[in-house]
């Protein structure tokens, strides 16, 4: 079965290699990084020569953001409507892409909400159209080897105090996902009165491949999102191939690989295949 990494390690490692071919989720609150992840498993893909899409239900993409995340080249979509935004997903997988990430579900408007009455909506309509869209879209990924991505918001139900806090269309997405994970910040550092990196706390909610609500951490930078330098040192040092001596990250031979956490992960940003190839032989 084809798996998409995701480019934090130790998720990978969760998750047998990555995320399978089919739909998968990604759901949390507000700008806790589930669109980082996302562009870095479009970044994954795009080093393996995979072409992506990411389609956007929340207006236009922040182009900076997305190279500074590693991504060059990619097609991105912003649809009319959520017919149009699952249309564009289908023909994506048909024409070939690899991944396609739509952001977010929760955003995906209908035509006929769009020609309702001011102030109303066609009930339903929305359940509706991610139920059958991401069927479809689903088997078709599967038939091609290729991986959905998709994002949702935490939502409350109104009116059911202190009922706890789900996705946005829960009961219709998640029975079509092979994994769903949520993620959360857990821990903002700042550097010069600036936000320099988010540690968020991502929890396994459905997999395969491992137990429900096993966590792991992953780190997004201010500007850069997840490091893979970064994130592959953390890796080495949690199976031992590296170890912290004091200020040092040396190997198991002595070694020296940096002068704290960023000087190493430098070192193995500009090393990446050998120190990626003592991580495949641990």
């Amino acid at each position: 079965m084809n798996r998409y990494p995701t480019g934090v390690f130790l998720l990978d490692s969760l998750l047998n290699g990555g995320f399978p071919a089919g739909v998968s989720e990604i759901y949390g609150s507000d700008a806790c990084g589930k669109t980082t992840l996302c562009l870095s498993v479009m970044r994954e893909a795009s080093l393996r020569g995979l072409n992506s899409c990411f389609i956007s239900t929340e207006g236009l993409p922040d182009k900076e953001y997305f190279q500074a995340c590693g991504l060059d080249d990619c097609m991105a979509v912003v649809p009319y409507s959520g017919e149009a935004g699952i249309d564009a997903a289908f023909h994506s997988i048909l024409g070939g892409a690899k991944v396609v990430v739509i952001d977010s579900v929760t955003s995906l408007g209908t035509i006929l909400d769009d020609r309702a009455p001011l102030g109303s909506y066609v009930p339903y309509s929305k359940r509706r159209l991610a139920y059958h869209g991401l069927s479809v879209l689903r088997e078709t990924a599967k038939s091609k080897g290729a991986l959905v991505l998709v994002t949702s918001q935490i939502r409350t139900h109104f009116g059911r105090y202190g009922a706890s806090q789900r996705a946005a269309l829960h009961d219709t997405i998640a029975p079509l996902c092979d994994t769903r994970l949520r993620i959360r910040r857990d821990e903002t550092r700042n550097q010069f009165g600036k936000l320099f990196y988010i540690k968020a706390e991502i929890q396994l909610k459905k997999s395969l491949v491992s137990p429900p609500n096993t966590k792991t951490y992953g780190f997004i930078f201010n500007g850069k999102g997840f490091d893979r330098g970064f994130e592959l040192l953390r890796y080495l040092l949690a199976i031992g191939s590296l170890e912290k001596r004091g200020a040092y990250i040396k190997s198991a031979s002595g070694d020296t690989v940096g002068q704290g956490f960023f000087e190493a992960a430098k070192t193995i940003n500009e090393n990446f295949d050998y120190y990626r190839s003592m991580a495949d032989g641990s």
